[in-house]
């Protein structure tokens, strides 16, 4: 008998001790599960028409003016004031000096000599290259570095004060830094939502302050939050199954994803007819569930305006929403 007692009596630790700590896990914030409870619906306080910006894809706001990429030109990059009138084209699409195949605007601004610089990113040959672009919008390519880095397929780089951070997409999907001179100092494999080919899709953004990472996947309604050494933090999951049912349930998945220094926006495909841009914090905690006009790609004006663009038969389209407080 005392032998049976003292079993039941293991066996209570050991599930006490399992249940501390699954606790424990959950708290850490490593998976939090939210259910979008309500979606406040949006109307745009403005909506415009540009004929002459039909091939624009993204828009980065730089303060005074946007940098906007283009999907089909061979100049592949230009400036656009704030009334969205085009003010230059430049950067020509090839492998040649100065040229770029695959740019991604980072959004971020450095600094030489005194002089603001914009980072531009080419994912096809891992350079990150620097322009000065004054009040008209004429650029000028002040230097350019070459990460060497020969594995995977980088989709974004960041830069902190202690040289680059970026992601690696596909099989090798990492977080990684190097010093100034592009040279590999070390490598983290970063959290992988299961081994099929299609959840190493990402968009990534960074902290202004480059102090974390958010991920949301092409793939699967998700957003991974992780620390500089790659450490995954917090793994939100919007699955459609805690949003209730909807016919069309298999085809949440994210668009676009941008970040402040204290929120995280995700464009969020959720129906034919209306897109959700979700709102969190850099700790995971959803602040808000926002209805707007089927989007394609987002842009932060500042902490509570968003630009969201779509494409018509007239041309892009932009849309202004005030996201509340």
């Amino acid at each position: 008998m005392a032998t049976i007692q003292n079993v039941l009596n293991s066996l209570r630790i050991f599930v006490l001790c399992a249940f501390c700590a699954a606790s424990i896990q959950c708290n850490s914030g490593v998976l939090i599960k939210q259910k979008i409870e309500e979606v406040r619906e949006l109307e745009p306080i403005s909506v415009s028409h540009h004929e002459d910006l039909a091939s624009v894809m993204s828009l980065n706001y730089l303060g005074d003016k946007f940098i906007v990429s283009f999907s089909r030109d061979t100049l592949l990059l230009g400036i656009v004031d704030t009334a969205f009138q085009l003010k230059n084209r430049f950067v020509r699409r090839g492998r040649g000096p100065g040229e770029l195949l695959a740019p991604y605007v980072t959004g971020q601004y450095s600094s030489i000599n005194g002089e603001s610089l914009v980072n531009i990113f080419d994912r096809a040959s891992n350079r990150m290259l620097y322009y000065s672009i004054d009040s008209l919008g004429k650029e000028r390519l002040v230097k350019s570095d070459s990460l060497s880095l020969n594995r995977g397929d980088m989709r974004i780089v960041f830069q902190t004060t202690e040289g680059f951070w970026g992601i690696l997409d596909n099989n090798s999907q990492s977080i990684f830094t190097t010093d100034s001179t592009g040279k590999q100092l070390d490598l983290h494999e970063i959290h992988k939502y299961n081994r099929k080919s299609d959840d190493f899709q990402s968009m990534t953004t960074a902290h202004p302050s480059c102090v974390k990472f958010a991920l949301a996947y092409f793939s699967i309604p998700r957003i991974d939050i992780i620390g500089l050494n790659g450490e995954l933090l917090h793994a939100v999951d919007f699955k459609a199954s805690l949003m209730g049912p909807r016919p069309d349930e298999d085809d949440d998945y994210f668009l676009d994803i941008r970040s402040t220094t204290e929120s995280i926006y995700a464009l969020l495909n959720y129906s034919d007819y209306q897109d959700i841009v979700l709102c969190l914090d850099w700790d995971g905690n959803l602040k808000g569930s926002f209805g707007i006009a089927k989007s394609e790609s987002l842009c932060l004006l500042n902490q509570q305006t968003v630009l969201t663009t779509s494409h018509d038969l007239g041309g892009l389209v932009i849309n202004k929403y005030v996201i509340p407080k």
